[in-house]
């Protein structure tokens, strides 16, 4: 899934393209259009499709862009889109061209001393880090991650949408397995979010050659349960993302249907059974069950599918 789409003039193309290749050595994932082309039927189906997808929409303002058609259309896309609350604005000046009133709600960062290696490395630099993609040809240590309290393991975001997060969690000094063995699935979207999920599986099964794929949110809408995540029963599109998403999540992890999925969940019971008809590619899957003693989750079903 693409995260950042790019807007820019083509006339500033030397520039922008020295911009979006430091971002892309530091895992910041973009979409830009090398190909310059000019409004059309196919022209606007790649660029709506494109920022459909993207979550930060980056606009390179210039004088340049300011005459441009193609940028006046991808502005428009973009607004309504963050309108709707799905994407996140930036606007790069790249000289003293005025932003006007239309960007006052616009995040913005100043680029008008130009566009050398330092100016370069200061901008990529103040990006949020939670822009960046997960990178599996890096150890979890070479990227941005987090310690896991009560494991050896860190966690490093893979990725969000529509409030559901998902993590690579393992040995910070390793990088993930292009077709890893065993993948552990901590569905967490029921519960406390100081529930330590990770520091149970990981008790559980005591191991600590594992790979974990977690799996958080979205936020309980429920006023008595603040610091919790939780589906709305009632809202039968957030469940239908619910599981495209854990679907998009694992099929960017376990490429291989030799790979043994391990199901933990603290989630509605519909939800976990839900899953079973996406998975069936899968050589092997085991489903663990949330018991509250020692240890927290035991198995409860081993399906190793017929290969005769």
């Amino acid at each position: 899934m693409t995260d950042i789409f790019i807007s820019y003039s083509r006339k500033d193309s030397a520039s922008v393209y020295n911009i979006v290749a430091e971002m892309g050595k530091k895992d910041f994932p973009f979409w830009i259009d090398r190909e310059g082309i000019e409004l059309s039927a196919k022209w606007l189906d790649e660029i709506t499709q494109a920022i459909e997808k993207a979550s930060i929409f980056i606009l390179f303002w210039s004088k340049n862009s300011e005459s441009s058609k193609p940028v006046e259309e991808e502005i428009a896309m973009g607004r309504q889109r963050a309108v709707a609350g799905h994407l996140k604005l930036l606007v790069v000046m790249l000289d003293d061209t005025p932003l006007g009133l239309r960007f006052s709600h616009w995040n913005a960062a100043d680029m008008r001393d130009g566009c050398g290696t330092l100016q370069i490395a200061n901008f990529v630099n103040s990006l949020p880090d939670d822009w960046r993609r997960f990178n599996p040809k890096k150890s979890l240590d070479q990227q941005v991650y987090t310690e896991t309290e009560g494991t050896p393991f860190v966690s490093v975001k893979l990725m969000a949408r529509s409030g559901f997060k998902a993590s690579i969690v393992g040995l910070s000094h390793l990088a993930l397995p292009r077709q890893p063995k065993e993948l552990c699935l901590c569905l967490q979207l029921t519960q406390s979010k100081n529930n330590n999920m990770i520091e149970t599986v990981y008790t559980a099964l005591n191991q600590n050659d594992l790979w974990l794929l977690h799996i958080t949110g979205p936020d309980s809408l429920n006023p008595k349960f603040k610091e919790a995540y939780g589906l709305d029963d009632a809202n039968t599109a957030q469940w239908q993302d619910c599981l495209d998403f854990i679907r998009d999540a694992v099929d960017q992890i376990a490429t291989s249907e030799k790979t043994t999925l391990k199901i933990f969940a603290l989630a509605p019971n519909a939800l976990t059974g839900g899953l079973g008809s996406q998975y069936g590619r899968f050589w092997h899957i085991q489903y663990y069950n949330w018991t509250g003693g020692t240890p927290a989750y035991t198995l409860v079903l081993d399906l190793l599918r017929n290969r005769s």
